[in-house]
């Protein structure tokens, strides 16, 4: 994805608009760290382009280079910088931006929260590679139990860091959460109890005191569209009712519903191709103003 998706992000570097500095050392000692064989020598130059003139080029390509140098909060930061500078009609530099996010959290180890950025990438460019990208995590997240830490801050990203100026004004941004259950039914698998548990967690912590939270349900391709609908809705009930029960989750914080069939993530495949479908997802609710 890297050669591909940054080629507009190197134009784009030069042919900055001048705000600040000297515009053409900017621009040349980025041109040098695009050349550079050396990662060190690169990340000096481009420190150099951008105390020059910030550009998204600049911040993009340093938080690339330092990601290679195994810096990765540095790097997160950079891609964050480089974000910051696009409007809202550079979608495509935007998503680029989120996507490198999500991928270097991901590296970092914190699957979900990267997930969620790489949605957001999604949202703003259709792109193979990052769909790829998607499903490859969607796949190792759902053979693990993700921790109330990481859930906690995805879903912080996902009601309060990430807004998107889109035209339609909205953008939900789906968690999915891969909760088991015993195949064809809505019973909680000791699994289940364990990753439902720490949901539940992330949803009490203090930061997300004030939102509440729509619990879809997911099923397969396997069976009918009517029993699977009635499935995923038995399901995202389960764990509504543990989140209350147990957790202690108020009850108006949560609304079940189910979606069946309707969204897989994987459109074909044996029952053990498709475990990533059956899956529950967490929607971010905003408090009403």
């Amino acid at each position: 994805m890297n050669g591909k998706l940054t080629a507009s992000c190197i134009a784009l570097g030069l042919l900055l608009t001048a705000r600040a500095g000297d515009l053409q050392k900017a621009n040349e000692y980025l041109k040098q760290a695009l050349e550079a064989t050396d990662n060190a020598q690169r990340i000096q130059l481009l420190h150099k382009s951008i105390a020059e003139q910030a550009s998204f080029a600049g911040h993009y390509q340093l938080g690339k280079a330092l990601r290679d140098n195994g810096q990765l909060l540095e790097a997160i930061q950079e891609f964050r910088s480089a974000m910051q500078l696009t409007g809202p009609s550079e979608k495509v530099d935007r998503a680029h931006a989120l996507f490198q996010i999500g991928s270097t959290m991901a590296q970092q180890g914190n699957g979900a929260e990267g997930l969620t950025y790489m949605q957001y990438s999604l949202a703003l460019e259709k792109h193979p590679a990052v769909e790829q990208a998607i499903l490859r995590l969607e796949s190792q997240l759902a053979g693990s139990i993700q921790p109330a830490a990481q859930l906690e801050r995805a879903l912080v990203a996902a009601s309060r860091d990430l807004v998107l100026d889109d035209d339609s004004g909205s953008s939900a941004t789906k968690i999915p959460i891969w909760i088991q259950f015993e195949f064809d039914k809505a019973d909680l698998t000791p699994q289940g109890v364990a990753q439902t548990a720490e949901l539940g967690r992330a949803i009490a912590s203090g930061a997300l005191t004030q939102y509440r939270f729509r619990v879809v349900g997911h099923t397969d391709l396997i069976g009918t569209p009517e029993y699977n609908l009635a499935l995923s809705r038995r399901r995202a009930q389960a764990v509504a009712s543990y989140l209350a029960a147990q957790l202690h989750i108020a009850p108006d914080r949560l609304i079940p519903e189910g979606r069946g069939m309707d969204e897989p993530l994987v459109a074909k495949g044996s029952r053990e191709e498709q475990a990533v479908n059956r899956r529950v997802e967490v929607i971010v609710v905003p408090p009403e103003k």
